[in-house]
């Protein structure tokens, strides 16, 4: 039986393939804040992306269908749940950490130690 014109084996492929991203990629993609700066990782140690905190204007934690269609720069490890959005000069950020509202608390703290402004929007 083929679903919508496809085989089955392309959408038990397709199907496999979200579900590894989703499981997997938390071990691929990690955050890190640092004294100055909040570092993406791939694998743990090679940086992706790093944000000085003075640069952070807002944090928000939103759901993934908000956000998805605006322009953003995604730094995803899952596929379900909340994620972290941060803007900042140039294209806002988009992270998934495993515990969204902790990080971004942690991250804002972080950002009002560096610049005196708390810039945790939700």
């Amino acid at each position: 039986m083929e679903v919508s014109g496809l085989g089955p084996e392309f959408v038990l492929a397709i199907a496999a393939f979200l579900l590894a991203f989703h499981l997997g990629m938390r071990y691929v993609i990690t955050y890190r804040l640092t004294d100055s700066r909040l570092e993406v990782l791939l694998f743990g140690f090679l940086p992706v992306s790093m944000t000085r905190y003075d640069l952070i204007t807002e944090i928000s934690i939103n759901d993934y269908l908000k956000g998805f269609f605006w322009p953003r720069i995604w730094m995803v490890n899952r596929l379900v749940g909340s994620f972290v959005v941060i803007s900042r000069s140039g294209l806002p950020l988009v992270i998934s950490p495993a515990k969204p509202r902790e990080f971004a608390r942690e991250l804002s703290l972080h950002v009002q130690e560096w610049t005196g402004e708390w810039p945790l929007v939700s």
